[in-house]
């Protein structure tokens, strides 16, 4: 008997190809029916991108719309999965011809902004009882865009000469508007627009004639192209944005702008060896000469050509001292310090502070257009030139030059140094003295250590200047990082007070300082008057550290009683610290007991019993 099952089979896939024919036939005669028909929705007006960020611009999306049926209609908000975000019209009557208005201010139904991203209209007809998506979305965009500047083709920095062309190009400032430039310097604060320029739609590559909104050349210093741009929803971006936040600069917008600069070394040369000093000139020919402080005839002089950027010169025979290179090219000139050590030791160490130079030196060596300095807590790269303005860092005319002078004149031999060498193998120990001129501020451990070591085991230590030790920093093969803050204690313990003016007298009298306490076996105040006057700032000890104890003070205003020169032994050994700032100044001017309680510290340093009138 025959199996009746491929009959059966047969005629059910017959009878379901027949059922798909129709339904097939149905939907496109559906389709046809409804392409045939009017859109209900017409004219749809709406803004591409918009950015309710509250700037004023964009902040709303307008939206206009027709509807070719007459009904009662309600109009929605949704997202990209369709899901309702806002309602921003209910029951709106509507009409063939007639204009439905409405606006989105970006806020969902419960009041918080929506996230960025696409969305569309939805209108809702009540009698007809359907639902219309508008086929044109919109973006809502809150996110500035990411403009850059990049000056020069390659990492580091853009050096150039006054007035000359810079060019860079931008990356991320979009195309919907042009851009807008400003050049700031950077080494003053705050820092200076000298130019404003606008850019152009989809350029990306532009020069600035380095040259300031007056027409005149740039002049020496650091700056940064900074560029503003809008991306399509007017969201406004500046890169670099101010405040300028180190190391988090996007591209690399910086300019040094330079006629001349000399990298000094960092650490003393011995008298009559060769030393080493890179010039540059930009690229154009030189001269030079070298001359001790004090002093106006040039030890030796010369010429180099353009292409030496190596000046190789020969350290004077004789004492220790600190030598000035001065350096002329094209109506520039620049003047640098040299420590030179005399080929043998003869008396107390003087130990400039080659840290804080560097740590203050204005120089760009990134390219980010800021100024690598410890005080926005950037680390420092060295050797590198020394970008201060006349090329002397700051407080060695003043606060160092007139002391090593008066040193010279008096005809005390010392020892020379810098603190940067004593981090690395200069060792203090062994001497009975050690100076530090001027104000270094920041030292690093080891060399506290050592210090606090050298006066422990009797040296004696004698700080002129303020802020003196009171900041940290890490020392590496040629780099100084992390730096700290000035804290109120330095690096010996002791707590000192911030420098502050000094309350006149009654009548307006200059006010006077006064010993507050002697030890007159010490000496310190040998041949002292009693009065120190012409001051007007002091910083004061506020306590010597644990171990310390004040032995010789000279303070002032009797309500305080505060040391603004004191003496304070330390273990075996002894502390001196001027904390006046006028001190040196006053020196220079030849105050009577200035000079004398400066020839005492001197004295103690050597190992030398101070006396009355041994100062000129």
């Amino acid at each position: 008997m025959d199996d009746p099952a491929p009959g059966r089979a047969t005629r059910l896939a017959a009878l379901a190809f027949g059922v798909l024919l129709v339904a097939t036939f149905g939907a496109f005669f559906v389709a046809s029916r409804l392409k045939n028909e009017p859109a209900v929705l017409d004219d749809l007006q709406r803004v591409k991108y918009f950015s309710p960020n509250g700037d004023g611009r964009r902040d709303a999306e307008p939206i206009a719309f027709t509807i070719a049926a007459t009904d009662r209609a309600t109009v929605d908000i949704v997202d990209a999965d369709g899901a309702q975000v806002r309602r921003v019209a209910d029951d709106v009557s509507v009409r063939p011809g007639r204009v439905v208005k409405v606006h989105w201010n970006g806020r969902e139904d419960d009041g918080t902004r929506a996230p960025d991203g696409v969305y569309r209209v939805r209108v809702i007809l009540r009698r007809e009882g359907r639902s219309v998506l508008a086929p044109k979305p919109f973006n809502l965009d809150t996110r500035p865009p990411s403009p850059a500047v990049i000056v020069g083709e390659r990492p580091g920095p853009t050096i150039v000469a006054p007035g000359t062309p810079v060019r860079f190009r931008v990356r991320g400032a979009g195309s919907s508007t042009p851009p807008r430039f400003r050049v700031l310097r950077t080494d003053v604060s705050p820092p200076q627009a000298v130019r404003a320029f606008v850019g152009e739609r989809d350029r990306r590559s532009y020069t600035w004639d380095g040259r300031t909104a007056t027409g005149s050349a740039a002049p020496p210093g650091t700056y940064v192209i900074a560029i503003t741009a809008r991306d399509k929803a007017r969201n406004p971006a500046t890169s670099p944005r101010l405040p300028l936040q180190p190391r988090a600069i996007e591209g690399r917008p910086g300019v040094t702008i330079r006629s001349l600069a000399v990298q000094p070394p960092v650490r003393p040369v011995r008298a009559g060896d060769p030393v080493s000093f890179r010039v540059d000139a930009r690229g154009r020919a030189y001269s030079w000469r070298l001359r001790r402080l004090g002093t106006s005839r040039p030890a030796s002089f010369g010429r180099k050509s353009a292409r030496r950027t190596t000046l190789v010169v020969r350290a004077p025979p004789g004492p220790s001292g600190v030598y000035l290179l001065e350096v002329q090219s094209h109506g520039s000139n620049t003047t640098v310090p040299l420590a030179v050590q005399a080929r043998t030791h003869v008396g107390p160490l003087v130990v400039l502070p080659m840290i804080t130079w560097l740590g203050r030196d204005p120089v760009d060596s990134t390219g980010d257009g800021v100024p690598d300095v410890f005080g926005s807590g950037s680390p420092v790269r060295f050797p590198r030139a020394f970008d201060y303005r006349g090329g002397l860092p700051a407080g060695l005319a003043s606060d160092i030059a007139p002391l090593l002078v008066w040193l010279d004149r008096q005809h005390l031999r010392y020892d020379l140094t810098t603190d940067l060498a004593l981090a690395f193998d200069d060792e203090p120990a062994g001497r009975k003295g050690v100076l530090l001129a001027g104000a270094p501020e920041w030292v690093s451990r080891p060399v506290a250590r050592r210090l606090r070591s050298f006066v422990a085991d009797g040296g004696r230590l004698a700080l002129f200047g303020p802020r003196a030790l009171r900041a940290s920093v890490t020392v590496g093969d040629a780099i100084l990082s992390r730096p700290t803050p000035a804290s109120d204690a330095d690096a010996l313990g002791a707590r000192l007070a911030a420098v502050r003016r000094l309350t006149p007298a009654p009548g307006g009298a200059a006010p006077v300082l006064t010993v507050i306490q002697d030890d007159a076996a010490l000496g310190l105040l040998e041949g002292f008057s009693g009065q120190l006057g012409g001051f007007s700032e002091v910083e004061e000890l506020v306590s010597p550290g644990g171990g310390g104890k004040v032995v010789t003070s000279v303070g002032g205003e009797t309500a305080r009683l505060r040391p603004a020169l004191s003496a304070v032994t330390l273990d075996k050994g002894l502390v001196i610290r001027v904390g006046l700032p006028e001190w040196v100044r006053r020196l220079q001017a030849r105050d009577a007991s200035v000079t004398q309680i400066t020839r005492n510290i001197v004295d103690l340093l050597r190992g030398v019993r101070p006396r009355a009138g041994s100062a000129d």
